[in-house]
């Protein structure tokens, strides 16, 4: 069974709306998606992170929260890379643990450095 983080990242590697937008781990045609910090060295943006779940519900339903973190060298591509994942996963149905999932997001911040721009994409993930 898998956890919500990993089928997130299953649902997010088998769309190419999202996926062709993405940096590589380095040496591979992996897109980058991962859950937590990307790795240092990882020079291959954009780079999708999940994290930060909140796990919530009442009978019998599961309500999770995560954010997914789009990370990329500029703000517009970040912004895309976010758009990409929200208009995909708003209003949609998907498996999640072995059971039908209803999935919401929305677009929460963004966050510009000097190594790169991070906005975030809360996804809410509903199942029983």
């Amino acid at each position: 069974m898998l956890t919500d983080y990993e089928a997130l990242i299953s649902l997010i590697l088998a769309e190419t709306s999202i996926t062709s937008l993405l940096g590589v781990f380095a040496g591979t045609t992996q897109p980058l998606v991962l859950v937590g910090t990307i790795p240092e060295g990882q020079d291959g943006l954009p780079a999708i992170s999940l994290r930060n779940a909140i796990q919530t519900g009442d009978f019998g339903i599961s309500d999770n929260f995560i954010e997914c973190h789009c990370y990329a060298s500029t703000e517009v591509e970040s912004r895309k890379v976010a758009q990409s994942v929200y208009d995909y996963f708003r209003n949609s149905i998907g498996g999640v643990t072995g059971f039908g999932a209803r999935f919401e997001a929305s677009i929460l911040s963004t966050q510009p450095d000097e190594k790169s721009t991070n906005t975030i994409v809360e996804i809410r993930v509903s199942y029983r």
